[in-house]
């Protein structure tokens, strides 16, 4: 008897619960633990197994998730914010931006209001073949910056006769050339030979080799 009520007290203090009182300064906002509904802010819950629980508020402005310590017989507290954020891109390129079928439009300072929490967006360029998708996490009141890199296409280039060749200003070598890494977009060729003169060529390369 003796060893049963000492596991039974071991077993209590292990399985003990904890209080969680939640709250929000953005308006009410839907409360799960551990992926399930529990009520609204501002919410008291009384029966929370000790342990470490992961608390999601969410309104119409997005969401935000806390990690909470559970401690048996003790009431923790969580108050939280949730507000737009706002996505800032950067990129070299022009790309459409969309969430889910539906396109994002960037403002004059290519800044795109989005709730916070996490988005899956889709960043493409079709003329140049350019097609990425990414999960952001949003911020809330916050910007969140967005880099885009192009990826580099293989330029092949030839001349009759050979001649010196210089992209956007800069010379990349003499012909032939082959699979000379470039960086997509539209880019400026000029050929150039001390007998024949020079030929200036606007080519846009795309993620497909070129030659």
């Amino acid at each position: 008897r003796r060893s049963g009520k000492g596991d039974m007290i071991s077993a209590l203090l292990v399985d003990g619960t904890g209080r969680l009182r939640v709250t929000s300064d953005s308006g009410a906002a839907a409360v799960l633990v551990d992926g399930k509904k529990r009520g609204v802010t501002p919410l008291t819950l009384e029966d929370l197994s000790a342990g470490r629980h992961i608390v999601t508020l969410e309104n119409r402005s997005g969401s935000v998730q806390r990690n909470v310590d559970i401690k048996a017989n003790e009431t923790a507290t969580l108050e939280a914010s949730i507000y737009l954020g706002w996505l800032a891109l950067f990129s070299p390129i022009e790309v459409k931006i969309s969430e889910g079928g539906r396109v994002l439009q960037p403002d004059e300072d290519s800044k795109v209001m989005l709730a916070s929490g996490q988005h899956q967006l889709l960043f493409v360029n079709s003329a140049l073949g350019y097609r990425d998708s990414r999960v952001v996490e949003v911020k809330p009141g916050e910007v969140t910056p967005i880099s885009i890199v192009p990826p580099k296409t293989a330029v092949t280039v030839t001349t009759t006769p050979s001649a010196e060749v210089w992209v956007d200003g800069a010379l990349v070598g003499s012909t032939p050339l082959v699979d000379l890494p470039l960086d997509i977009g539209t880019r400026e060729f000029v050929f150039k030979n001390a007998t024949l003169g020079e030929r200036r060529l606007m080519i846009t390369a795309t993620v497909t080799p070129l030659r």
